[in-house]
């Protein structure tokens, strides 16, 4: 059977109906569950600009139970083993304040209780993460123009104050990540800084396969993060860039 690694706002909303059911047939206790979801199925949940994300993140401790039932989802529908995880809690993006900042999605099954986080708290976790290689830059933008675009703008205090929530300090957030956030909002046009930084992370991504593959040979080469600069690197010198100050003071 093949294995699924592309989720979107249909599908994710059938995986974690079944997920919700496997979850209810396993407690004998009928145990209640929450589960606060997080990175790109949140953004997939409460956003319209992303199409799909490549597994669905949430932020509770791990327990055999979630593992079973996740498990058996995984076998009905040929998704692949870990689908539903939490291994964003080991990155840094992670925060114990999280759980009380999320927000009620719905219920399913009567059992399991699904929560996603508010755009600003998903935007100071973007920032956290800011990698060249995922969607962390495109959906900060993509965040910003989508909420301008509805009618409920973010200001950067909004963004700060949730910082400060998560972290404790705003200065906890990587440096060149708060310049790209204050020249987002200094440029005020989230749509224009959202399809180049989109199609800037997919080049980067690219540009890493493309060199990983031409050094499968050598392992001392094979280093995840010096390939990750290099490709960075080198799609920063080759792309035009319309304008520097996206990115730079």
């Amino acid at each position: 059977m093949s294995h699924s690694n592309d989720f979107n706002k249909e599908n994710i909303e059938i995986y974690l109906n079944d997920f919700a059911e496997e979850y209810k047939k396993l407690t004998k206790e009928k145990q209640s569950l929450k589960i606060v979801l997080v990175g790109g199925a949140s953004v997939l949940i409460n956003h319209n600009f992303r199409k799909s994300t490549n597994d669905i993140d949430y932020s509770n401790p791990q327990s055999s139970i979630i593992d079973k039932a996740v498990e058996k989802t995984a076998n009905k529908y040929g998704l692949f083993k870990n689908w539903l995880n939490n291994d964003f809690r080991k990155t840094s993006s992670y925060s114990d304040k999280i759980d009380e900042i999320s927000v009620f999605y719905k219920k399913i099954s009567d059992i399991v209780e699904i929560r996603t986080i508010s755009p600003e708290y998903l935007i100071v976790m973007k920032l956290m993460a800011f990698r060249d290689n995922k969607h962390d830059q495109s959906d900060i933008a993509g965040i910003l123009m989508e909420c301008k675009e509805n009618g409920k703008p973010l200001n950067i205090e909004n963004i700060k104050n949730a910082a400060v929530t998560l972290y404790g300090n705003i200065d906890k957030l990587p440096k060149e990540s708060l310049i790209m956030l204050n020249n987002l909002f200094e440029r005020n046009n989230y749509k224009k800084d959202y399809l180049y930084l989109k199609n800037r992370e997919e080049a980067v991504r690219n540009k890493y396969k493309e060199l990983r593959n031409e050094n499968l040979l050598d392992v001392d080469r094979l280093d995840h993060k010096t390939l990750l600069i290099k490709a960075t690197d080198m799609i920063n010198d080759k792309l035009e860039k319309y304008d520097d100050k996206i990115f730079n003071e």
